[in-house]
């Protein structure tokens, strides 16, 4: 039996949702309350809530906040898998000393951003109902808040969101972190990747909404 439009975006709905309710368990089971500020742990639940009430802007303004960041965590992983050698430094931890159920956690990066842009090409862009530069706007802002939020709450042995230095080897963002002022530093390098994923989303036709040439 074919499953429906609504069923399936339930059961990828249900899927994300599910990975953030185990990541906030994993939070109090080993008492990391600092790790309530992980953007990704944010995304997770904005996506589960605008897939849901099928609002494809909220979805679409986390995934271009988290694509560039996962598809680099995803290849690192998979390069210490097959090579031994982590070239970002991002999935290394996963291979140290770390609790199971931290580790299922960590795994969200290989599907919560695949899984939500099946959810967004079902769902699909309509330019005509919704403004998605706003979102742009909003998205910012959100990465600026978090930034502040958890430079506040959150200490720099944690580095939640690599706010107080990067957490990745990647020439340009080692640079520019020495180069300017970090907060700079750290809003271009997340704004840039945000842009360049929104463009790059929008632009596929896989992902609008089809025009009815018929309508008057």
């Amino acid at each position: 039996m074919e499953l429906s439009r609504k069923t399936l975006l339930n059961i990828l709905c249900g899927i994300i949702f599910a990975s953030f309710i185990i990541a906030i368990a994993n939070i109090f089971i080993f008492s990391i309350y600092p790790s309530f500020f992980w953007l990704c742990y944010t995304g997770m639940l904005i996506i589960s809530i605008g897939i849901w009430n099928d609002k494809s802007w909220l979805v679409l303004s986390q995934i271009i906040i988290l694509a560039i960041p996962d598809l680099l965590w995803i290849m690192d992983f998979f390069a210490i898998i097959f090579t031994g050698i982590s070239p970002f430094n991002l999935a290394s931890y996963f291979f140290q000393e770390f609790p199971l159920l931290s580790r299922l956690v960590s795994l969200q990066h290989l599907y919560v951003i695949p899984l939500s842009l099946v959810a967004l090409y079902l769902m699909k862009l309509d330019e005509k109902s919704h403004n998605y530069k706003f979102m742009l706007i909003f998205s910012f802002l959100q990465l600026t808040l978090f930034f502040v939020v958890t430079r506040v709450f959150a200490g720099i042995e944690e580095n939640i969101n690599c706010v107080y230095y990067p957490c990745f080897d990647i020439f340009i963002t080692n640079y520019l972190s020495l180069a300017l002022p970090y907060f700079i530093a750290w809003i271009l390098v997340m704004g840039l990747t945000m842009v360049v994923s929104y463009y790059g989303i929008i632009s596929l036709p896989w992902f609008r909404k089809k025009v009815n040439s018929s309508q008057n």
